[in-house]
């Protein structure tokens, strides 16, 4: 029997070979999608890390875009006041004309006085931070 159990051995051995060569195949096999897993991983991490760069550059825009549009808003508002000054300083300087009624008089300071009223209405000045309010919130 020492013949039978050389030939139990080998078919043992055989077969032990043939399942650790099993092993070593799916040991491959999950080798290789663990890199693949790792690769996307890793890509899944540098698409998140460009979405919060862009979204943090987007964000910078915005803010540097409302700023432009509150100091445009505020040149606005110096061109209006410098206006309001010339044109009260072209009231003030004009003169009557000579031999001018009493009832002439009463309609042209009526005149001055509504031209007054209309570039003070139109050339007012602009709350910049309400009229962009809401754009970049607080």
């Amino acid at each position: 029997m020492p013949g039978q159990d050389a030939a139990e051995a080998l078919r043992l051995v055989r077969e032990v070979h043939q399942h650790v060569g099993e092993i070593m195949t799916r040991l491959d096999a999950t080798a290789a999608y663990a890199r693949r897993t790792r690769r996307m991983a890793w890509l899944v991490a540098a698409v998140v890390a460009l979405a919060m760069l862009l979204s943090g550059t987007v964000a910078y825009g915005v803010y540097e875009f409302h700023q432009g549009q509150l100091r445009a808003c505020a040149i606005g508002n110096d061109g209006r006041s410098s206006q309001l000054a010339v044109w009260d300083h072209v009231l003030t300087l004009s003169t009557p004309p000579p031999h001018e009624t009493p009832a002439e008089r009463a309609r042209r300071e009526r005149q001055i006085a509504g031209l007054r009223a209309f570039l003070a209405r139109h050339l007012r000045q602009v709350d910049c931070q309400a009229l962009y309010r809401g754009i970049i919130p607080r």
